[in-house]
């Protein structure tokens, strides 16, 4: 049995993050959007303004490593809100950061419908650039149980989380 711990609500709704490396904060968010809504209008509008609110509540946790991942129902190039906050690099989609640092055309697809769908790329993983420095490996896992959607796994340096000076 998983158990999480009430680390108290923050005055937007937000939980409180985790502590975590030598005395950094964490936030995860995670996102579902409004199904279909790559193919519907109406859907599509929904799915914007949730999309928009969870930016605006993750963007909202400062310099902090924030994570915001999960299936968004759209790609981030059919979203009006996903494409500001990656072209403003308010948010990075760590699948194409990867990507590109391994030297891939494309990041890997994470949803199939059914067996012979050539797949898409709604479930996401975007973070701030704090979270984005500390990315060592991120991971599409296709051989697992789970039908249509791939998990996403991320591994992270989390001593890149506190930063020192001297005065």
């Amino acid at each position: 049995m998983m158990r999480s711990r009430d680390f108290g609500t923050a005055p937007d709704g937000a939980r409180l993050p985790w502590r975590i490396g030598g005395g950094g904060n964490l936030h995860l968010f995670s996102y579902y959007g409004v199904s279909k809504a790559w193919q519907c209008a109406a859907r599509r509008e929904q799915n914007e303004a949730l999309i928009e609110l969870a930016l605006s509540v993750a963007a909202g946790r400062g310099n902090d490593a924030t994570l915001l991942a999960g299936d968004f129902n759209t790609p981030p190039d059919s979203s009006g809100g996903l494409s500001r906050a990656l072209s403003t690099g308010t948010f990075w989609d760590l699948g194409a950061v990867d990507s590109e640092a391994r030297g891939m055309d494309e990041p890997a697809k994470t949803c199939f419908p059914k067996p012979t769908s050539a797949g898409s790329r709604i479930d996401l993983a975007l973070s701030n650039g704090p979270l984005c420095s500390m990315l060592r490996e991120f991971i599409v896992l296709a051989e697992t149980a789970i039908p249509t959607h791939r998990p996403l796994l991320m591994m992270f340096d989390a001593d890149g989380i506190r930063q020192q000076g001297k005065r």
